[in-house]
């Protein structure tokens, strides 16, 4: 049975939620039947629409069963671990054992993991630009008065896929005013310089008590502009992986011996990153450490199910796209774009047309990642979405 408590990092740090992180945290679940096999349980915030179930079973996939309460004799498995989750795994006839919330806290935090970067990877950091982290505002006013000129990344203490974060220049206005508010509102504030990024990885593992792990599992982070996550893309024998590889798998080995030492066991996901820098081309091992579940769970998923097929998916506000009146309207709109278990090719919705849902994500395959570009310029034409 599993948990998508999405809203994870901000309750380390306080328990009190904006109703719209709320709202988003209950709705996110749906996003990730994806990962799940058809013996799985995920809960989800309202029944399903028989609808929604029986298109993707007509395009071949096996979902799991979707409920909104929770089984006792099931096997409790969250997004992460926090208060809420430690309290249903509490009612289970058989609770799993995971890390005392007080750890997990510690370890998710931008302080954390901004101390680790520079103890692990210290030849990787640029001293004239190098970032800090930040507790009060006082200290924060005196690091903006004299931080070397340029574009910076803000990044609240807890959060995460772009939860309490901006890009800000210095100089600039009302910079020490929208700070300010990210660190109270987080609990701490780390910031760091802006690179120009060539390409994103996302890393996924567990991390076991006895301190072993599980075989790594890549794929290429896709983000916003202002740093918040969008989607993940999964290419057979990606040769974007294959070239850094090496750095990947050194900045896996790292950080996992240091969690293990910290007493952390769980799930974790690792971003990091190729920069430009002039003419050459830089790694950064540690960009963000979770120790938690990840969102590009999903395209890890459509993967496992579509070995041989480029996979994509596009996660996005209900806003910002038309959504359609029914699924079987968006199947006939869309023709032969539309995904074909025969051809293993096209785009489909991955989440319910419920009412009230503030984000959706579609999937897109293709043979190869030229392919899925053509498939996304012809269904979602003018967004950029990497």
């Amino acid at each position: 049975m599993w948990l998508c408590n999405v809203e994870f990092d901000l309750t380390l740090a306080t328990r009190a939620l904006p109703p719209k992180l709320a709202a988003l945290s209950r709705q996110m679940a749906w996003h990730f039947w994806p990962a799940l096999d058809g013996g799985d349980q995920l809960l989800v915030s309202e029944k399903s629409p028989p609808d929604f179930r029986e298109y993707l079973e007509s395009l071949g996939f096996s979902l799991p069963t979707f409920t909104v309460k929770a089984d006792p004799s099931r096997l409790f498995t969250p997004f992460g671990w926090n208060r809420e989750a430690a309290g249903i795994n509490a009612q289970q006839a058989n609770p799993a054992s995971h890390p005392e919330i007080a750890l997990v806290a510690k370890v998710n935090s931008r302080e954390f993991s901004s101390a680790l970067e520079s103890e692990l990877f210290p030849e990787e950091s640029d001293a004239s630009r190098a970032g800090a982290f930040f507790r009060n505002e006082e200290d924060l006013s005196r690091w903006i008065g004299e931080a070397h000129p340029g574009r910076w990344v803000a990044k609240g203490n807890h959060g995460h896929g772009g939860v309490g974060q901006m890009r800000f220049h210095i100089p600039g206005p009302e910079v020490a005013a929208i700070l300010g508010r990210i660190l109270k509102d987080h609990a701490g504030l780390a910031v760091e310089s802006e690179h120009d990024l060539a390409v994103e990885f996302g890393v996924l593992f567990r991390l076991f008590a006895d301190g072993s792990r599980s075989e790594i599992r890549c794929h290429r982070l896709l983000s916003r502009s202002g740093g918040g996550y969008i989607g993940a893309l999964k290419v057979p024998a990606d040769p974007e992986i294959a070239a850094w590889l090496p750095s990947i798998e050194k900045s896996v080995k790292a950080v996992a011996l240091r969690l293990h030492a910290e007493g952390y066991f769980g799930p974790v996901s690792l971003d990091m990153y190729a920069h430009r820098d002039g003419e050459k081309l830089r790694f950064r091992s540690l960009v963000d450490l979770n120790a938690r579940c990840s969102m590009a769970y999903p395209v890890h998923g459509f993967s496992h199910r579509l070995p041989d097929r480029a996979v994509q998916v596009f996660q996005f506000p209900a806003k910002t796209l038309r959504r359609p009146e029914t699924l079987g309207g968006f199947r006939k709109e869309l023709g032969v774009l539309h995904y074909d278990p025969a051809t293993e090719r096209g785009v489909f919705w991955v989440t319910p047309l419920l009412p009230g849902m503030i984000r959706h994500t579609l999937a897109f395959v293709g043979r190869d990642e030229e392919d899925l570009r053509e498939i996304r310029s012809r269904v979602l034409p003018g967004v950029s979405h990497a």
